[in-house]
């Protein structure tokens, strides 16, 4: 008779038949291996994430590409900077406009006599200036403002060429003959705010409105003149 077998061998010969799934290559049925070259990277995944949280991938395109423009309207001056500067600007501070579309519309020689028309100025004033302007010492622009918040009072001057004019600004545009020297600045001031907590200017650029950084009472602009 064979000799009976040992439960216990049994149960040793059975657990050591078991493949090990930590000491096998092969992934268990129904899973395969990750393919390196599929995996995200740290920095896509980030970037999947924060799209899922802004609502899309096309939603913050269209939030990176207003940043840009926010950006470029701070470099030329007609918003306040978007990243350090120390604050909001003290009053009788002064912000150069360095570059951008030109605010003015230079006037020629046959529509002098309209521009000088448009002076707010005393006559010998305006007599200086047509003669400065007409031996080339001197030249005349225009500017179209208006108020582009409440229609609260707020008025500004605007100075060129040791003239100045002091302008009421409303929601209808108004338009400024600026007599100004070749290569000077013209100087937009802030003279009183009606109320609003600031001066609110937007300039005409041919059928587009631009509006200039609000102003304090006393705070001025330089703009590049033509």
């Amino acid at each position: 008779m064979p000799a009976e077998e040992d439960p216990r061998q049994s149960q040793r010969l059975l657990q050591s038949s078991e493949a090990d799934p930590a000491a096998s290559s092969e992934p268990p049925a129904g899973q395969t291996e990750p393919d390196p070259k599929l995996e995200p990277s740290l920095g896509s995944a980030a970037l999947d994430a924060l799209a899922a949280a802004v609502g899309g991938r096309n939603v913050l395109l269209g939030i990176g590409g207003a940043l840009l423009l926010l950006l470029a309207a701070a470099a030329v001056g007609l918003f306040p900077p978007l990243f350090g500067g120390g604050g909001s600007q003290s009053a009788g501070s002064s912000i150069t406009v360095e570059s951008g579309p030109s605010l003015f519309t230079p006037v020629p020689p046959p529509d002098l006599d309209k521009a000088i028309a448009l002076l707010m100025l005393a006559d010998e004033d305006k007599a200086r200036i047509r003669a400065q302007v007409q031996n080339g010492a001197m030249r005349i622009a225009l500017i179209t403002v208006l108020d582009n918040d409440a229609e609260d009072g707020d008025w500004v001057s605007i100075s060129g060429a040791g003239f100045r004019q002091d302008v009421r600004l409303f929601h209808k545009p108004y338009t400024v003959a600026v007599p100004h020297l070749p290569g000077q600045p013209v100087l937009v001031t802030g003279l009183k705010d009606g109320g609003g907590g600031d001066i609110t200017v937007t300039v005409m650029v041919g059928a587009a409105k631009l509006s200039l950084k609000p102003l304090k009472e006393r705070e001025t602009l330089q703009l590049v003149t033509p």
